[in-house]
């Protein structure tokens, strides 16, 4: 799923604890703030976000992949827009 430029790494966070524990794996790349570099974040099953920076160019946009049951797009658009209007 395509999404815009995040404000700061606790955005990353935010989305990430309101994905439903259904899904087993988190994993995206975006833009934080003025910065030029993405950030690549994922969750795994343990709770653990991990936060890094991606200094190579991207194949492609912003992006959240999600495997696992529950995946549904519609649903992983409306955390997003839930998390972007904090």
């Amino acid at each position: 799923m395509d999404f815009s430029r995040l404000k700061c790494s606790d955005y990353m966070r935010h989305i990430c604890s309101e994905i439903p524990e259904s899904i087993l794996r988190v994993k995206g790349c975006a833009q934080m703030g003025v910065e030029e570099h993405y950030t690549y974040f994922e969750h795994t099953l343990d709770g653990t976000v991990s936060i890094r920076p991606y200094y190579e160019i991207p194949q492609t946009v912003a992006k959240l992949v999600t495997i696992g049951p529950g995946s549904e797009p519609s649903m992983l658009q409306i955390i997003i827009d839930k998390i972007l209007v904090l």
